[in-house]
């Protein structure tokens, strides 16, 4: 009987669960219950659920703001992430679930910041390549390569690199790699070739790199 009244007793307490406090901060409120536990809430969920301290709350609403309340912290970690650098939906994906935050909860953040135009596959590809050609040059295979291993569709990364990877700049990063191999111990044409077939450049592009190099050697030598 007395087992009975307690299984009774821990049932009741389970389902008394009420509001101990409430902080308002500046871009959410911290709800705290009897539990012991405390969740972040937006300002549209507050308004929908306008509690106050005291008041009782059933169990499906406790999960309700578990899972807002996830919500708000891996959205808040992937704006951070953002602020930082550009990043892929892929890229921010990965990272977001390194972190610990469970696939439906990034999923969702993920939905949000693309509709809000916070994450874009070919804003970030052009940033990504722009920023390859500068300490890193290459040609349109390789850079359409790496925006692959990223998690760029085919599409937005052969868009992105046509778009940045104008003649001039895909000579002048040519240019860089043939003389970085150049200026190598031990250099020679066929190593220099090799150096800039593995960095994505066509045998077209070498061959013009190569004749304006012999043809400024022979100017000099005059």
């Amino acid at each position: 009987m007395v087992d009975a009244v307690r299984e009774e007793d821990s049932s009741s307490q389970n389902v008394n669960i009420y509001i101990t406090a409430i902080h308002t901060k500046e871009a959410f409120t911290e709800v705290s219950i009897s539990t012991g536990a405390s969740f972040f809430i937006s300002d549209s969920d507050y308004r929908v659920f306008p509690f106050r301290k005291g008041d009782a709350i059933t169990p499906d609403v406790v999960e309700n703001l578990e899972k807002g309340h996830k919500l708000i912290l891996c959205r808040s970690k992937a704006l951070s992430l953002l602020d930082l650098a550009e990043h892929s939906a892929f890229m921010l994906r990965t990272k977001l679930r390194q972190r610990g935050f469970e696939a439906p909860v990034v999923e969702s953040v993920i939905a949000q910041l693309k509709e809000k135009n916070y994450l874009d596959d070919r804003r970030f590809a052009e940033v990504w390549v722009r920023s390859r050609l500068k300490r890193n040059p290459a040609g349109k295979s390789v850079l359409v390569s790496g925006l692959r291993a990223k998690g760029v569709s085919m599409q937005d990364a052969e868009e992105a690199v046509s778009e940045v990877l104008d003649e001039e700049a895909l000579l002048e990063g040519a240019r860089k790699v043939y003389n970085k191999a150049a200026r190598k111990k031990n250099s020679t044409p066929e190593k220099i070739k090799a150096a800039m077939v593995q960095k994505g450049y066509s045998l077209s592009v070498i061959r013009v790199v190569t004749k304006e190099v012999m043809d400024g050697k022979e100017t000099e030598e005059n």
